[in-house]
């Protein structure tokens, strides 16, 4: 188990619950002790202790949890551990149908090999051995246009698409990745405007598909590939996609095999659009002949999962002010099982965020022990997803269980379970 730290995190965790919340309340330098302590005793701060914390995180960060990656059984079980807690702290829910959850939809297309199918001048080809395709349904028919490494990167002067319109047509690329030449640095300005890689760029022109002739990278990786397009997709939330007005499309990866059944007869053969693109040649653009005939289906099997955000409400006491809200938040997922079929497969995660996570468990129990409500409601959130883009947060933003007009202020609580190290110099960590 990934453990760094531990008891120093917990120690950590500790004192940034403890002393913000104890010291906050000194109108200067000199108050008196006893008047913080008292203070503190109000507040509930004397629940908040390393051993509750330890507690709590070794829980949440524990192999049981499976990494807390979303969706996974992992993830479910801590949300229901952080649920137990609230409801048995007194926390109104704030989630779906009185619950403390807010239910977030997923999809996630699994290929379907049985169902897919490719063919060129009546010559059919096996998925697999033949061709990769990404998990998106689709069939691929009608008029090609080959557009070199089909990237748009205008720091550097590349549009693999001059003198050519994709619409209607099936893209026709080399490789996989970047260009030759092309780093990530050099990706600069916005995606889709100053920069594209090829199903950006296809699924913005209303192209109907992209093929991949192989490069050598490729072909020598060509079994791992498989092995990946074998494996569950990536889930995503099916309201985002529904925001979504150019739908992914679907992107296929040839074999050298079919690469030569398809170039064959062009004005230039696969081999000679491969070897030019690895010596970083321009190609210009160029449509197929009208006599090739393409006919590839993509299938897939769709998956539906769920996940979820917790939320829940501390009502505050004064009959005005407790409908305004202080939100507290943290992520409670991580990336889950991220090295399968070694000694050590899981990322516990117990900084990222289960320090968070444990953090916010901590304030809403010495909450619920003040001796005094606070004037407003108090909002507490634990987001799913954001290891996976922000999913939980923005989901509770788009589709908010308590209005955001509302909330006063919000606080994020994330990875507090580290320190800068005596003499780090590095600007990162200032």
């Amino acid at each position: 188990m990934r453990k760094t730290k531990l008891y120093f995190l917990i120690f950590l965790l500790a004192l940034s619950l403890a002393l913000p919340t104890t010291l906050a309340q000194r109108k200067n330098s000199k108050a008196p002790v006893n008047k913080v302590a008292a203070t503190a005793t109000a507040r509930g701060v004397e629940t908040i202790s390393a051993s509750l914390l330890k507690s709590y995180l070794s829980f949440i960060a524990s192999d049981e949890m499976e990494g807390r990656d979303t969706p996974s059984r992992g993830l479910d079980t801590a949300a229901k551990f952080i649920a137990m807690n609230l409801e048995r702290w007194g926390f109104k829910p704030a989630g779906d149908e009185a619950t403390y959850f807010q239910k977030i939809a997923l999809r996630r297309d699994q290929l379907d090999p049985a169902k897919s199918s490719a063919e060129i001048n009546g010559q059919k080809f096996n998925f697999g051995d033949d061709f990769l395709p990404n998990p998106v349904a689709g069939t691929l028919t009608g008029p090609l246009v080959f557009a070199g490494s089909g990237w748009v990167v205008k720091s550097k002067n590349i549009d693999s698409y001059q003198g050519v319109d994709v619409k209607g047509k099936i893209v026709v690329v080399v490789g996989q990745g970047f260009p030759k030449g092309i780093t990530r640095a050099d990706l600069t300005g916005t995606m889709g405007v100053d920069w594209s890689n090829p199903a950006l760029y296809a699924q913005q022109h209303g192209a109907k598909g992209v093929l991949a002739l192989p490069d050598a990278t490729v072909t020598q990786n060509w079994e791992q590939q498989r092995q990946r397009a074998l494996q569950p997709a990536r889930a995503s939330v099916e309201k985002f996609q529904a925001q979504n007005n150019n739908p992914p499309v679907t992107t296929v990866l040839l074999s050298t095999k079919m690469a030569n059944a398809l170039l064959a007869g062009e004005k230039y053969d696969a081999a000679t659009l491969i070897a030019r693109a690895q010596a970083a040649e321009q190609i210009p653009a160029f449509d197929l002949s009208a006599n090739k005939n393409v006919n590839i289906t993509v299938a897939v099997k769709p998956d539906h999962p769920m996940t979820q955000n917790i939320v829940a409400v501390w009502e505050g006491v004064d009959p005005i002010l407790k409908n305004e809200y202080v939100a507290l938040g943290a992520h409670y997922d991580h990336i889950g099982i991220c090295a399968p079929g070694t000694a050590d497969p899981i990322c516990n995660g117990a900084d990222d965020d289960g320090s968070g996570t444990t953090a916010l468990l901590g304030m809403a129990e010495a909450i619920s022990h003040a001796k005094q409500r606070p004037k407003r409601s108090v909002l507490v959130v634990w987001h799913c997803g954001e290891e996976k883009g922000l999913w939980g947060s923005r989901y509770f933003t788009d589709y908010p269980t308590i209005p955001l007009t509302q909330i006063v202020a919000q606080l994020n609580i994330d990875m507090i379970g580290r320190s800068k190290k005596d003499g780090d110099t590095d600007a990162r960590n200032a």
